[in-house]
């Protein structure tokens, strides 16, 4: 299990939880029972206090301390509590009897004590003392000492006196207070028993918790992280990859669908490696189909331009040494062979740059697109001048990688087809610009004040050898072909617009 992993982390949490839910379960459980302990000895002593200051009665009127001391031994035999003493009306110790020194050191706080329960007028007070120097904290439970009436006898009353007194003689008096001390030491030494069954109870928890941590951990988590494994496995290229089931849960459901996706990917990746397959045997049936057509193609053009070129050498003989002789029919019929002779010679020069295009690259360069245009109109400046043809071409362009061959190309031809079209204009322009916009890659475009040409024919003026009818120009019929192949090779797009 790797450190950064999720199941390591769950397992890591799940482990903490547990442990934190244990300790603070057992905390409030702890302390639960001393709340509860503490409430019930409270409850025992408010008790005894009150049977100790009934039974004190006699003891206080007498102020007997022997009667007083039987009693508080008598009270002292109960293991809670840690002291144990009669007070009179005015506040006076009378008896007492305690188990530890503090107690007794402390015996000056109860003038306060006293004086707080009296003005309550309540039956029974209980007072929370401040801890001792050993930790020890006492609470002191007050009774009062009363009787409904007061014995009007000379002397001291016999306890048959004053247990004698008559109704009609009563009237509610309070004469002391009995006063029962616990000590929390008494309430710690009660909860040790329950505390050691709150720690084993604690670590049953935190065992028991880790252990189901431990085992949803890798009844949930490790099949996800054997589906991250196998999804690694798969991005490396490994599509015989399966994980098992074992739950049947929406875990198991996930795995199920995964399974099937890896199944489905293999039969696509298999698909796809038999065409791969069959395109390489088509491209190299295509490759040798490509050098014995560029071959036809370099024989044929040797074949036809020998004949043209000697067709070309006699005729021009033919004009030079008959200049004087022959008439204008004849002249014409001479003229007509060398023109034919040309448009064939750059019909076969264009068809095979034609076939160049995608076969023979040059290298990639950074080209100045500004000089190339520059260029172009070197090349065609006599014609442009000699049909006064106006060219305008943008202020700059920008820098652009390619094949400097194939850009000239595409400019000479784009440029020299447009001095076509315009030929019968008044006043001929082309204009050379570029569009670009944020983001996106530059636009160049070749603009003439031409005949136009109509929108149903913008697509079949790139298709070798497709001439308009209506349209009458000199060319070959390949120079826009020629242009729309070096362009979607270099991949961008052409389109009149």
């Amino acid at each position: 299990m790797k450190p950064h992993s999720l199941q390591f982390k769950f397992l890591t949490f799940m482990l903490l939880l547990t442990v934190l839910l244990g300790v603070l379960s057992g905390w409030y459980a702890s302390r639960l029972s001393r709340d509860v302990l503490e409430g019930e000895l409270i409850e025992r002593g408010k008790s005894l206090a009150k049977s100790l200051a009934y039974t004190s009665k006699y003891g206080l009127f007498t102020e007997d301390p022997v009667i007083l001391k039987d009693l508080l031994d008598g009270v002292m035999e109960e293991n809670y509590v840690d002291a144990a003493r009669v007070y009179n009306e005015s506040g006076n110790l009378l008896a007492e009897r305690v188990r530890s020194p503090s107690i007794v050191a402390r015996s000056g706080q109860i003038r306060g004590i006293w004086s707080d329960f009296v003005s309550s007028q309540g039956e029974v007070g209980v007072y929370r003392l401040p801890p001792t120097l050993s930790g020890e904290v006492e609470y002191e439970i007050w009774a009062a000492i009363e009787t409904k009436g007061s014995i009007r006898s000379v002397g001291s009353p016999s306890f048959e006196d004053f247990l004698n007194v008559r109704p009609k003689e009563l009237a509610q008096k309070r004469h002391g207070a009995a006063m029962i001390g616990i000590s929390s030491k008494r309430v710690d030494e009660g909860l040790k028993p329950f505390l050691r069954f709150i720690v084993i109870l604690t670590g049953l928890i935190i065992v028991v918790g880790s252990a189901l941590s431990i085992y949803f951990t890798r009844r949930i988590l490790h099949p996800i992280g054997e589906i991250a494994r196998s999804a690694t496995e798969i991005a490396e290229g490994n599509l015989r990859q399966r994980i098992e089931v074992t739950t049947q849960d929406e875990v198991g459901s996930l795995i199920r669908l995964f399974n099937r996706m890896v199944d489905a990917l293999r039969e696509r990746d298999e698909k796809l490696q038999t065409n791969y397959q069959e395109l390489q045997k088509v491209n190299q049936l295509l490759q040798v189909q490509a050098g014995e057509l560029e071959a036809f193609v370099y024989t044929v053009s040797h074949d036809l331009k020998s004949p043209l070129v000697t067709q070309h050498g006699y005729a021009t003989l033919l004009v030079n040494s008959l200049s004087g002789r022959i008439g204008e029919k004849e002249r014409h019929y001479l003229d007509r062979i060398i023109a034919n002779a040309e448009q064939m010679e750059q019909l076969i020069k264009d068809l095979l740059e034609l076939s160049r295009i995608g076969r023979v690259k040059g290298p990639l360069e950074e080209l100045d697109v500004s000089k190339i245009i520059g260029e172009t109109f070197l090349r065609l400046e006599g014609t442009l001048g000699e049909r006064k043809i106006e060219f305008l071409p943008a202020a700059s362009f920008p820098k652009r990688w390619g094949d400097r061959v194939r850009l000239e190309q595409i400019f000479l031809n784009l440029i020299g087809n447009a001095v076509k079209f315009t030929a019968n204009q008044p006043s001929p322009k082309i204009e050379v610009g570029v569009l670009q916009q944020n983001g996106q890659e530059p636009e160049f475009f070749v603009r003439d004040n031409g005949i136009g040409i109509d929108a149903a024919h913008h697509e079949r003026i790139f298709e070798i050898f497709q001439r308009l009818n209506e349209i009458q120009s000199e060319g070959t019929g390949i120079g826009l072909a020629l242009v729309k192949r070096a362009v979607e090779e270099a991949g961008g797009k052409i389109r009149v617009a």
